[in-house]
């Protein structure tokens, strides 16, 4: 009998189809200075959509950090013509407790059933794990400068850094 092998984790972004969003979301903690959150929304042509940053003094154990960037990128997504979103991030542990959904009471099980509420806001909300390889804008955007704290947001006028990033991530 021959052995299983699980199929190899994505390492490139990929579109989403027609008449979804995709929202890849990175999160980390910096050292001293604090935690930041990064969301890049995408349509169907790989055109950004809107993008956003938040940077705080709070240093997040890194779960949370990636659990917060989750709930921000569902609000953030939350627009009357948005339906159906994947989310896709490069933590496998957040990805794997959306995708089983065990309850909970620990800080981090509570932010999971935060992100279920938020999404009763969508038709359809897929969760895809990518390699942070796969994930270059919004690594990109983490380190966005000037980093200052505070949340920026871009939904007309995207960073040239930005749409630079999201052209040569289409070409992959």
């Amino acid at each position: 009998m021959g052995r299983a092998s699980a199929a190899p984790l994505p390492t490139a972004w990929s579109k989403p189809i027609a008449g979804w969003m995709k929202v890849n979301v990175d999160a980390g903690v910096l050292g001293e200075i604090g935690s930041g959150a990064e969301i890049v929304m995408r349509d169907s042509d790989g055109a950004v959509a809107a993008c956003a940053t938040w940077q705080v003094q709070e240093k997040w154990e890194t779960r949370i950090a990636k659990a917060k960037e989750v709930v921000w990128g569902l609000k953030l997504a939350h627009e009357p013509e948005v339906r159906n979103v994947i989310l896709e991030s490069d933590c496998l542990t957040v990805i794997n407790a959306l995708r089983t959904s065990s309850p909970g009471s620990s800080s981090f099980d509570l932010m999971v059933e935060d992100i279920f509420d938020l999404c009763r806001n969508f038709d359809n909300v897929k969760w895809s794990f990518v390699k942070r390889s796969g994930n270059p804008i919004a690594h990109n955007l983490a380190h966005f400068q000037p980093w200052e704290f505070g949340r920026r947001m871009w939904v007309d006028d995207i960073p040239n850094d930005i749409l630079d990033v999201a052209s040569s991530d289409i070409a992959i």
